[in-house]
């Protein structure tokens, strides 16, 4: 199915690179100037993961940010806060040359997640 530039595609789409950290579909709704139903947000937000401008992980969406210089897109996401955090490291592409030279596989880390806590959680725990 052709993709359409629709006004509502636009203007989720520039929502979508203003957001600072991880969001939902939901989050959309209040951002938007008209109103569209839920499933228009769902699908113009699933057709930009298939255009790689976001990545989806469970049923948030964060952007990718393209202009950041850096082959690999990283996010590492914070299991207390659920807080995600994009990565711009150039010490991926070290990883992904180990995991080829010892162990034969060539990783693709871009747009990869790991999870852990984050700084501030971990000093809220102490």
């Amino acid at each position: 199915m052709p993709k359409y530039n629709t006004e509502a595609r636009f203007h989720i789409y520039k929502i979508c690179r203003e957001m600072t950290e991880d969001f939902s579909a939901k989050d959309i709704i209040p951002k938007l100037n008209h109103p569209h139903s839920l499933s228009t947000i769902y699908r113009i937000l699933d057709q930009l993961v298939d255009d790689k401008i976001l990545v989806k992980n469970g049923d948030r969406y964060i952007c990718v940010h393209r202009d950041c210089g850096t082959k690999s897109h990283f996010f590492l996401k914070c299991q207390s806060c659920a807080k995600t955090y994009h990565i711009d490291c150039n010490e991926l592409s070290t990883i992904e040359q180990h995991f080829y030279e010892k162990h034969g596989f060539k990783a693709n880390l871009n747009n990869s997640f790991l999870t852990g806590v984050c700084k501030k959680c971990q000093s809220e725990a102490k």
